[in-house]
């Protein structure tokens, strides 16, 4: 069964969870007007965006161009599909970009926990 798709809201809603970040601190990381952010986490109708906001929502916010471009997709009310698993390989490179992300001690714990999968699937 397929998940439903996040929007772009649903996208800057959980990093506002996650972060504490403001609407102007997202705005600077992003170079997205203040004004542009709010309109987004107010919008409650379907929505399109022009590809380089959505790029730069995706940099700012160090989340994968293609996820933030499928959050689009579901923003202007586009059927995108989520399957359950991966298809291919790709899920792998987007740990490793977000990986990157992450201090010393974080990817310590992480790299235990991948070993503990490995060698669980064994």
């Amino acid at each position: 069964m397929n998940a439903t798709p996040k929007t772009i809201r649903d996208l800057l809603r959980e990093h506002i969870d996650r972060t504490g970040d403001s609407y102007q601190d997202i705005a600077k990381k992003t170079g997205l007007s203040k004004p542009l952010i709010g309109a987004i986490m107010a919008s409650t109708t379907t929505r399109s965006y022009r590809p380089a906001t959505v790029d730069k929502l995706a940099a700012g916010l160090r989340l994968p161009a293609d996820v933030m471009h499928r959050a689009a997709a579901a923003s202007a009310g586009m059927a995108v599909s989520v399957p359950d698993a991966p298809a291919d390989r790709d899920d792998a490179r987007i740990v490793s970009e977000l990986l990157e992300h992450l201090d010393d001690a974080t990817l310590h714990t992480v790299r235990v926990i991948v070993q503990a999968l490995v060698d669980d699937a064994r």
